[in-house]
C-alpha cells in the first residue's frame, strides 16, 4: 500500500513540475543601463539590458526616448535589439534616424514622448539596419 502511495505522489509531483514548466510565462525586466545619448535639447535615447527568465531574451537590449531627468515608467520601448551600440545618424524636424547592426526583435517608428509639463511630443524614427548572421 505504501508503494502505491509513493508512486502516486511521485506521479503527481512530476505532472505538477511539467505543468509549471509549460504554463508559467517568461518574465522580463529592465537590467542595468548600457547607453545614454542626447537627442536634441531636452531628450535622451536611453538603452537598458533585458533581464529575463528566458536565456534567448537575456542577449537583448531595449532603447527608450525620454525627456532629460524623467523616468521610463510604463513607456513602450522604441526598439528591442541585440545591438549594444545603437547610433544616431541624423536628427531634424522631430525625425530621428538610427543605425543598427544587431538582430531586431521589436521596432516602433511612431513615438509620443511625454514631457514633464504633461504635453507630448511626436517623433518619427527611421531605421537603417545591416544585420548579417
Amino acid at each position: 500500500m505504501s508503494k502505491i502511495k509513493i508512486a502516486f505522489l511521485t506521479l503527481i509531483l512530476i505532472a505538477s513540475a511539467v505543468a509549471a514548466w509549460v504554463f508559467i510565462p517568461t518574465h522580463t525586466s529592465l537590467g542595468h543601463q548600457i547607453s545614454s545619448a542626447p537627442v536634441g535639447d531636452n531628450l535622451t535615447l536611453v538603452g537598458y539590458k533585458i533581464a529575463s527568465t528566458d536565456k534567448k531574451l537575456n542577449k537583448l537590449n531595449q532603447y527608450y526616448l525620454v525627456e532629460n531627468g524623467s523616468e521610463i515608467g510604463d513607456q513602450e520601448p522604441l526598439i528591442t535589439t541585440s545591438d549594444q551600440f545603437l547610433r544616431i545618424k541624423s536628427l531634424k524636424d522631430n525625425t530621428l534616424t538610427l543605425t543598427v547592426t544587431g538582430r531586431i526583435e521589436q521596432y516602433r517608428n511612431d513615438i509620443w514622448v511625454e514631457k514633464s509639463d504633461g504635453t507630448v511630443q511626436h517623433w518619427l524614427v527611421n531605421l537603417n539596419s545591416s544585420y548579417v548572421r
